[in-house]
């Protein structure tokens, strides 16, 4: 359960990076950046972030991204072996959500 909750905190870690540098990027640009693993100065402009976790237990993807709004994603892959945490999110808000692979509702579990 401990290596569950590390890997969690992992994904946890990235969506928090992830929403700190698509505000950095809605004050330059005037709208959040629809895509990751930029570089600095590339056309069209996108976050400079991974798209895996460190651990490569998640993947990172931005779903949905504007000039009002945007999600992160985080989707466990095949190594993580968490069923019960396998997608969280956030939004421009800082609204945290989470579900087991199921499908069902498990943000109060997941972002602990």
């Amino acid at each position: 359960r401990y290596l569950q909750r590390g890997h969690r905190a992992e994904a946890v870690h990235a969506l928090l990076v992830a929403a700190a540098e698509q505000e950095k990027f809605h004050l330059a640009n005037g709208r959040y950046g629809d895509r990751l693993d930029a570089s600095a100065g590339e056309d069209p402009p996108g976050l400079p972030l991974a798209s895996r976790t460190p651990g490569g237990r998640y993947v990172l993807s931005v779903p949905t991204a504007d000039a009002a709004g945007y999600r992160v994603v985080a989707t466990a892959t095949g190594d993580s072996g968490d069923a019960s945490c396998s997608v969280f999110s956030i939004d421009e808000s800082g609204r945290r959500s989470a579900m087991d692979l199921g499908g069902s509702d498990a943000t109060s579990r997941c972002w602990q």
